[in-house]
């Protein structure tokens, strides 16, 4: 037989739940697209010719020495307003983002991979209603999901953009 735990376990086990409930979302949907190939460290020849617009759902290919830049203005809509907001990416493989030019941190979202799935980052406090971000996506295959494909032969690899969205 199991018993149940003591009332104040539970209670206080309540009450760390909230902070992990979103009440706010704005969904950025509309994202310009740039391809280019990995030649050194810190070193690529972008295809700046060639921009394309993607929204969500789209498809996009990616490979070994290719990186894709998405990039996004948005603007913190009122509800947010001096709340904690996070920005969530799900677009496939992994990649570097960049809020107003700085790194805020790192996203890898091929769950089927078995590899680490992290598609949840900060913003930099404080969040003020009208600010806006130029967010970027530097992108790019994920590595450990994509090797046994690359050892069967495989070039490149296809990925979606599921989401791509602020939340508080």
């Amino acid at each position: 037989m199991i018993k149940t735990p003591k009332l104040n376990i539970i209670e206080n086990l309540i009450k760390q739940v909230p902070p992990y409930i979103i009440t706010d979302e704005f969904v950025i949907d509309v994202w310009r697209k740039k391809d280019g190939v990995h030649i050194s460290p810190n070193k690529f020849s972008i295809n700046d010719e060639k921009e394309t617009v993607l929204s969500l759902g789209s498809a996009w290919e990616t490979g070994y020495d290719m990186t894709s830049w998405f990039s996004a203005f948005v603007t913190v809509p009122e509800n947010m307003d001096g709340k904690k907001v996070y920005l969530q990416i799900d677009f496939g493989g992994e990649a570097l983002v960049r809020a107003n030019g700085k790194i805020i941190g790192a996203i890898s979202s091929d769950m089927n991979s078995g590899w680490v799935h992290r598609d949840i980052l900060h913003l930099p406090n404080p969040i003020k209603r009208g600010t806006v971000y130029d967010i970027e996506i530097e992108a790019t295959v994920n590595s450990g999901g994509f090797c046994d494909a690359a050892m069967a032969g495989a070039k490149t690899t296809v990925y979606t953009m599921k989401t791509a969205r602020l939340i508080a």
